[in-house]
């Protein structure tokens, strides 16, 4: 499954990504508002529980990424579905 968007950070700022899928997923995010962009930023390679932030390894964490307050981001996650129950979700923070 393929979701596609776009970020607008509220304010400029450095900010952290999250992962949690069932099963294998990836996380995008784009320099701008343009696909061609886009680069990886987190991905999920086994499976987690619904919202399981707290049990993610660190390649399902981004690196903290420097925003631009109001500026549109193109954002993509992909997710595989193996069997069995499935969800993807996806969370951020601010670096304060």
């Amino acid at each position: 499954m393929q979701l596609v968007g776009f970020l607008h950070p509220p304010e400029t700022g450095d900010y952290q990504f999250a992962l949690a899928a069932d099963d294998n997923a990836q996380l995008w995010l784009s320099t701008d508002e343009s696909a061609g962009n886009r680069q990886l930023i987190a991905q999920e390679t086994g499976w987690q529980p619904v919202r399981g932030y707290q049990a993610v390894g660190d390649e399902a964490t981004s690196e903290f990424i420097t925003l631009e307050g109001g500026k549109a981001y193109y954002i993509e996650a992909l997710f595989n579905e193996g069997g069995g129950g499935d969800n993807i979700a996806v969370a951020w923070t601010t670096g304060d």
